[in-house]
This record gives C-alpha cells, sequence and structure tokens, in this order.
C-alpha cells in the first residue's frame, strides 16, 4: 500500500514557508508557481508532520531554477521599464507579468456529464471562482435519465442545461458546439476543478496569437489519496509539462511522426479550447471513437490530429490549469489506461482522412502495438498480479477502440446528417500560395533589444524567418522561427529570445561569461527566497567548527578557459571568510604549460605538475601535498556557487561520515551531445534532489546485486576526511583507474566502496552543486560513454579481484548487458531519440573492458604507485602555510 501524498500549490512570490499539519502524510507534491504561472512539482519527503520552508526552497532552487529564470526574463521583456532602465536580474524578481488589457471576448465553457451528480457539483462550485467577466456556462448532460436536470437548474440557474441523447462524449461536444454563443469554447468535464484564472489564460492566448485555433492546458492531481491515484500519477498522469508549446506544420505538409506517434502529447479533452470558426471548416468531432463507451477518449486527439494537418496552429499553454479527481479506484485507473490505448481509433480516422498519411500511420501503430506488447509480456513477469491486469487493459484497449470505430461509422454518420452536424471539412484544404516561396524559404527581419517588442507582421510569404538580435545597434545574435507564412507574435519572439540568449539578456558585454551570470542569478534567488524565510525563521543546520581547515584539489587537462572559470568561482567561496581554505592545481599534462600560464593570475594557490596521465595519479598528487583536516576534489571544467563548500563539508560535523558527495548539474546544453549526456542514465552526472547516505549496513544489503557506489556521484564534486588516505584499508584513488587511464573511469566508485567496505558512512548532499561543462562535440560524447562502459567492467572486476566481492558478477553479466538491450529495444520502439551508435560503442568497451584494464595495471606498474599520503602531524615540513 503506497502512502497518501499531500497536494498543494507554492507561490514563490508569497514566500516559502513551512507547511504544517501533514501528519496523515508522507510525502508532499507541491506545485510550484511564480506570480500563478506554473513552473514544476516540487516532491519532498514529510518529517515530524511538515515540511520546513528551508527544505522547500533549498529543493526549488535545485531542481527549477532555470524555469524560474526564463520565467523572469519573459516578464521583463514584456515589460518596457526594464528596458529604458537598464537590465538587472535583481529587478525582475518581483515583476509579475503584464496583465492583457486587450478586450475580453465571451467564453462559452462547456461541462461535458455522464457520470456522478457529486463530480459535477464539484466542477460548477470551482467555476464561480473564475476570475473572467463574459462566461456562457453549459451543462451537456449526456447521461440517459437527464441525471443533471434538477441540480443544474435548481442551484445554478445562471448555467444553461443541455440535453444530449445519443451516448458518447463526442455527442455532448458537438452539441455544445451548436448551442455555444462564444466565439471561444472551452471543454472540461465533470469531476474537474478550474482554476480561478484558466479561462483567462485561454483567452490570452487566442487574443496574442490570432493563428491559433486551439489552446490544451495543463492538467494536474488534485489529489493523490488513494493507491490508484498515486500508481496513475507516477506512471505519468494527465500532465504534459510545464512549459508553452506550439505545434503546427506547413500547410500541405505531412505530420511529424513523432505526432502520430504520441498524439497525447499535445494535452487532453479534460481542458482544450477553441475558436467555434474552426468546426466550420474542418468539422466536428467524430462521434463513432466515442461509440464504444468501453473505450472513450479519443475524439479529442482526432481533432488535435486534423486541425494540425490542415495548417492551423495548437497550443500547449500550462497556464491554463484544472486539477483532475484522478482513479480514486483501480477499476477507475484500469478503465483509464483502456481508453489511454484507444489512441489506435484516432489513427484509424486519421488515415481514412488523409491517405497520404497512412504509411506513417501505419508506421506509428506498429511501434505503439509492439511497445503495448512488450509491456504485457514483461508484466507477466512481476509479482504484483495487477501489472499484467492493467497491461492486459491497455492490449484490450487499442484492438477494441478500431473495431467500435469500424462498426459505429455507419451509425453515427446517419445520425450527424439527420442532426446537421458534418465531421468533413466544409472548405477547401489550405493551399501553399502558386506566389509563394517553397517551405524552405527564409525571411531576415531586425528586433532591438533597447525598444518594444512588436510582433512581425510582413513575414507572411514566408515559412521560416531569421530574426537577428541587436543591442544599441550592435548584433549579438539570430534566432530561427518557423512562422508558416503567418506574422510572428510578441509571445513567440519573447520564448524564442530567451531560450536562446537566456541571462545573456541582461548583460550589455557580448563576452559576458554565461556561467557566472547565472550563478549571481540563483544567488539573487536564493537571497529573495531565502532571505525573507530567514527573517521569519530560526534555521538550525549542520556546521562545521571554524578551525576545521580544508583543502580543496583541482586536477586540470589542458583546459586553460576552463579552469580559470573553475578557479576564479573557487576563489569567491565564502569558506575563505570562514576557516582556512588551500586550492591546490594539479595540472596532468605539464608539457602545454597552459595551465601555468593560468595560474600566474592566481598567486595564492597551490601549483604542482604531475606528469604521469590519469585523474588518479593527479588527485593522488594532490592529496599528498595537502595540509587540509577535509581534502576536497573537483574538477577544471566545473563552476561552483559560491556556498558551495561550506555546504558540502558540514555533514563532516559527524562523526561517522568519512566522505561527502555533492550534485552536479549542466552549466550548458546547447549541443545536441550535450543535450544526450543529460539525459543519459536519467540524468547525467545528476544523482538526483534528494540527500542520501550508505553505511556498511547499506553496502551489505545487495546480496543479489552489485554494490552500485555510482549512485553518490564522482570526484568532481567530492569530500573526503584527509586521515582516510592513510588508512590501510582505504588508501588513495586506484591509479589503474579513471580517466586517462586505458581502464577509463572508475577511480571514484571504488573508493566509495572501499570506504563503504571499511565500516564508515558516505552522505550524498545534493544542496552542494557544482554547475559542469559536459562534451560539445558528439565525438566527445561516444569517447567519454565508452570509457564509462570500460569503467563500470573494471570497477566491478576490481572488487572481484582485490575484495573477493561475488556481486561483481551480477554487475558485469546481468546488469550491464540488460541496461544496453534495453535502451536498443526503447529507440528500436521511438521511446528515445539516443542513437543506437552510442550503444554499440559502449558495447565494444565493455567487451574489451578486461584487456584495457590489464594494460592499466600493467602501465601502473611500469611508472610506479603515487606517493602514500602522510597525515600532517607526522611530516617533517609542511607542504605550505593555509591561504
Amino acid at each position: 500500500m503506497l502512502n497518501k501524498i499531500k497536494v498543494t500549490d507554492i507561490e514563490l512570490s508569497q514566500g516559502i514557508a513551512t507547511i504544517e499539519g501533514l501528519e496523515n502524510y508522507d510525502e508532499l507534491q507541491g506545485l510550484v508557481r511564480l506570480f500563478g504561472t506554473p513552473i514544476g512539482y516540487v516532491k519532498v519527503p514529510i518529517k515530524a508532520g511538515k515540511v520546513t520552508g528551508q527544505t522547500l526552497s533549498q529543493i526549488i532552487l535545485e531542481q527549477h531554477n532555470n524555469q524560474i529564470i526564463s520565467q523572469l526574463l519573459q516578464n521583463g521583456l514584456a515589460t518596457p521599464a526594464t528596458k529604458s532602465a537598464g537590465w538587472r536580474f535583481e529587478d525582475l524578481l518581483t515583476l509579475s507579468p503584464p496583465q492583457y488589457k486587450g478586450s475580453l471576448p465571451l467564453v462559452s465553457v462547456a461541462i461535458c456529464f455522464s457520470d456522478r451528480i457529486s463530480d459535477l457539483t464539484m466542477t460548477l462550485n470551482s467555476l464561480k471562482h473564475l476570475d473572467y467577466p463574459h462566461l456562457d456556462i453549459l451543462v451537456v448532460d449526456n447521461t440517459p435519465d437527464g441525471k443533471a436536470e434538477i441540480l443544474v437548474t435548481t442551484q445554478y440557474p445562471e448555467i444553461r442545461y443541455i440535453r444530449e441523447l445519443c451516448p458518447g462524449i463526442d455527442w455532448a461536444r458537438n452539441r455544445a458546439i451548436l448551442e455555444a454563443k462564444g466565439d471561444i469554447i472551452a471543454y472540461t468535464n465533470s469531476g474537474i476543478l478550474v482554476d480561478s484564472g484558466w479561462v483567462k489564460a485561454l483567452v490570452k492566448v487566442f487574443a496574442e496569437e490570432e493563428n491559433v485555433m486551439a489552446v490544451n492546458g495543463l492538467v494536474t492531481p488534485a489529489e493523490l489519496e488513494t493507491e490508484s491515484q498515486i500508481l496513475f500519477e507516477k506512471n505519468g498522469g494527465l500532465s504534459r509539462g510545464f512549459e508553452t508549446k506550439r505545434y503546427q506544420i506547413a500547410p500541405g505538409s505531412k505530420i511529424y511522426p513523432t505526432f502520430l506517434r504520441s498524439p497525447e502529447m499535445f494535452g487532453t479533452g479534460f481542458n482544450m479550447a477553441f475558436r467555434r470558426s474552426l468546426f466550420t471548416e474542418i468539422g466536428y468531432f467524430n462521434p463513432a471513437l466515442d461509440a464504444d463507451t468501453e473505450v472513450q477518449g479519443n475524439g479529442d486527439l482526432e481533432m488535435f490530429l486534423r486541425l494540425i494537418k490542415e495548417g492551423h496552429g495548437l497550443v500547449y499553454e500550462p497556464s491554463a490549469l484544472v486539477r483532475h479527481q484522478e482513479c480514486r479506484s483501480y477499476n477507475e485507473r484500469r478503465s483509464q489506461i483502456k481508453n489511454n490505448a484507444g489512441i489506435c481509433s484516432a489513427l484509424l480516422c486519421s488515415a481514412f482522412n488523409y491517405p497520404d498519411e497512412r504509411l506513417p500511420i501505419f508506421r506509428a501503430w506498429l511501434v505503439k502495438a509492439v511497445s503495448q506488447l512488450v509491456n504485457f509480456l514483461l508484466s507477466l513477469f512481476k509479482a504484483n498480479p495487477s501489472s499484467a491486469d492493467l497491461a492486459l487493459a491497455e492490449v484490450e484497449g487499442w484492438l477494441v477502440s478500431p473495431i467500435s470505430y469500424l462498426t459505429a461509422i455507419r451509425e453515427t454518420h446517419e445520425i450527424l446528417v439527420e442532426e446537421g452536424f458534418s465531421f468533413e471539412k466544409t472548405s477547401e484544404q489550405l493551399e501553399v500560395s502558386p506566389t509563394r516561396k517553397p517551405t524552405v524559404s527564409r525571411a531576415v527581419r531586425l528586433l532591438e533589444l533597447n525598444q518594444q517588442i512588436e510582433a512581425i507582421a510582413d513575414a507572411t510569404d514566408y515559412a521560416n524567418t531569421r530574426v537577428f538580435v541587436t543591442r544599441d545597434g550592435s548584433a549579438i545574435g539570430y534566432i530561427d522561427i518557423a512562422n508558416y507564412y503567418q506574422s510572428i507574435t510578441i509571445p513567440r519572439l519573447k520564448f524564442a529570445l530567451v531560450e536562446k540568449f537566456g541571462l545573456t539578456l541582461l548583460e550589455p558585454d557580448a563576452d559576458a561569461n554565461i556561467d557566472f551570470l547565472k550563478a549571481d542569478a540563483i544567488a539573487a534567488l536564493m537571497q529573495q527566497y531565502e532571505g525573507k524565510r530567514k527573517k521569519e525563521e530560526k534555521i538550525e543546520t549542520e556546521s562545521l567548527p571554524a578551525n576545521i581547515s580544508v583543502s580543496v584539489v583541482v586536477g586540470t587537462c589542458d583546459r586553460p578557459e576552463d579552469l580559470r572559470k573553475c578557479l576564479l568561482s573557487l576563489a569567491a567561496q565564502t569558506s575563505r571568510q570562514i576557516r582556512p581554505v588551500e586550492i591546490i592545481v594539479v595540472d596532468n599534462r605539464p608539457e602545454t604549460n597552459s595551465a601555468s600560464r593560468v595560474l600566474v593570475e592566481f598567486p595564492y594557490i597551490e601549483f604542482i605538475t604531475e606528469k604521469r596521465a590519469g585523474a588518479s595519479y593527479a588527485r593522488n598528487a594532490g592529496i599528498a601535498i595537502s595540509s587540509g583536516d577535509i581534502v576536497v576534489t573537483t574538477d577544471d571544467d566545473t563552476i561552483i556557487p559560491p556556498d558551495w563548500l561550506e555546504k558540502l563539508i558540514a555533514p563532516f560535523a559527524r562523526p561517522e561520515v568519512m566522505a561527502v558527495t555533492g550534485n552536479v548539474l549542466p552549466a550548458e546544453l546547447q549541443t545536441k551531445s550535450q543535450q544526450l549526456f543529460e539525459s543519459y542514465g536519467g540524468g547525467g552526472l545528476s544523482r538526483g534532489y534528494k540527500q542520501f547516505e550508505g553505511d556498511r549496513e547499506w553496502f551489505d544489503s545487495f546480496r543479489l546485486h552489485s554494490v552500485p557506489t555510482w549512485l553518490f556521484g564522482g570526484t568532481a564534486n567530492s569530500a573526503f576526511r584527509a586521515n582516510i588516505f592513510s588508512d590501510p584499508e582505504i588508501g588513495l584513488m586506484d591509479e589503474a583507474l579513471g580517466p586517462g587511464m586505458p581502464s577509463g573511469v572508475g577511480e571514484d566508485t571504488y573508493i566509495f566502496y572501499k570506504i563503504l567496505k571499511a565500516d564508515h558512512t558516505i552522505v550524498y548532499k545534493p544542496s552542494a552543486f557544482v554547475w559542469h561543462t559536459h562534451r560539445r562535440e558528439m565525438a566527445d560524447l561516444n569517447r567519454q560513454l565508452s570509457n564509462y562502459s570500460k569503467g563500470g567492467v573494471s570497477y566491478h572486476l576490481t572488487t572481484l579481484i582485490n575484495d573477493g566481492d561475488l556481486r561483481a558478477l551480477f554487475g558485469i553479466f546481468l546488469e550491464m548487458p540488460k541496461w544496453y538491450v534495453a535502451r536498443i529495444i526503447k529507440r528500436i520502439l521511438g521511446w528515445t531519440d539516443e542513437p543506437i551508435e552510442i550503444v554499440l560503442k559502449e558495447i565494444i568497451g565493455y567487451l574489451a573492458a578486461p584487456w584495457f584494464l590489464s594494460q592499466s595495471r600493467l602501465r601502473v606498474n611500469r611508472e610506479g604507485f603515487s606517493s602514500h599520503y602522510i597525515p600532517v602531524d607526522q611530516r617533517t615540513t609542511t607542504s605550505s602555510e593555509l591561504k
């Protein structure tokens, strides 16, 4: 039985306070909002019936700093005053999005009702709180006995009551089109709680984007009280993310394969809105798709595909928010899964309507069919019998929905004609004018940042537009927008500017360092949200006495610019004002002299060289001369927030802690290789946002599994008590493992292994994070991931040979092959975009790993081992005076 999860909103502009009264829950899921705009979820364990404001602010800023910064920048772009007064990030912190000041059209809100009166009552009560002046609300009762009539007519006289006798939700939706008075029709269902700003958010998109014909919004859970609700949400729920998305294709083009494979990405019928004029052009909802009451939910998806195929725009806008009382019971969850699988009928309908899409649709159908069959077969081997039943429900929906659709076509067509509906488009399909240029044509336009941003209305003869961006007349770059012969609206320009330039929009200097800009922005966010809280709360945190000294060892390998940025961020550490801190740079490629030239700028930093190639050699050399009570390791390609060091070493206040690791986040995601790496293993170098720890009990708990010490991260962000390096059970890092050696990686995972085996504790502290610059080129990424495979096997072989740990065999012969096969299958099924050739190169590294490990051992035997670490109080001379 899963424990209940408390669902709540967290509005950042009101400060982040402690949430109490949570004794009946084990976890909190907060919807983070900024001036009402949804930013994302934050999930926090509940302790002693509460979640502290400190914990909330820490996790929110770690997980959602990018989204918060982007939203603030878009708010700033929409406000002329920020340009005339100059750009400062601090000025944006309290800047709310400008309110829409145009005329507000009449909006018809249609609630399609077919089930419980209690659900309808809940929805109608939530509509009372809508912040919108011109509403035409109607309930379309699709029950056979008119179940909702008494409720609506007696208790909600301001709401119109409509009967639709033909069973099926698409009949109800079509009836709403005929009865609606507004130019915009917003659809929802009974059992939905609408946000007060729901309609206004929908209208804002329609008003600002005249070419958009449909807007879908965010659906979040209203509660997570039952096991079925929690599992449904864990498996994806109804949310489609927290980023505004625009879907459109050029008129006459084929639908993108990703749209066909996953039409559910567009949104859901629980929260959708259309211009009423759309239906006179492309037709009504096709009720044959929902004739079988056992399999519903496909008419909305077919409508989304149809309007996109006809060249219209569809926008997913998360600010248009509703909440759903989803799947309270197992039967409701099974029914929802079965309905979701009915996508097959929507694809079949689209294939009938558009012959040129039949082959792509067949491919999409095949991918879906194979994936569902695989899911069903895998579920048979799971211990929980409900897994197989739910997978079977998915297969049932996939098989039943097209059969129901085919048998219902004739019957529904006759009724449609009789009732005056049409689901065939009534106007000619939009053709590309012969005077227009081909779809590869591109307009060129100019945008000056220090002037009010205006829509680009004169690019309608072009499919694409390149907009060169200037500041005070000097070009800073460009943005490309696929406008498909339509004007480019202000919201699209704002979004593209923020996506392309980010924080550099704030900096007139063309050579501004994005890493420092981001660090400053995060520091400002921490001051804004944590500063308010600290005035109201007394914060008790782990602290380390000020007399505890720290040595920071930085390995570098001919990356002078990265090294300079890293050292600048280390120089700004607040720890240097609190305790003795020395910084040691070890040059592992001294023949280039690149590091020595950088170190001229930092005379207070200790600089040594290590000619023997290998990260372990370099780190060991730095550790050997270090004089701190704690030794911290990081790499030259990291950028470090000012409070990083104090956060990282805080757990050493506990005597049993011998190592602490922190989170590693991407400094940029600009190239394909960086994006692929960040998705590798579910998060690149990050190990998540929840603090955890391991000890000897954790180490011994893996009986039929290799010890996953990689869960703690790596030596790009780690700290150790210096005395462990003189412990004969632990010692220095294994020179045969790690970057720069044929074995690839593994020096960090193995030293973590030895620390745990020696009955010590390791703490993973995600709040102590660093920014890492991922490899920018695909060739470098291929080499890195191949090294990961070699290093994984090398780590397992080392624990097997050196420590006699037979659990390593599970890692080598079961876990790693399973990992490769799963990724290949997911790629074949279209679930990921990861190139298969990357996985194949990893497999080659996996197979060759024993040979490379042996070569690494031979090389260490030839070149010698590192100098032993001698505790400071046993040395005859000190390495240097702590800075």
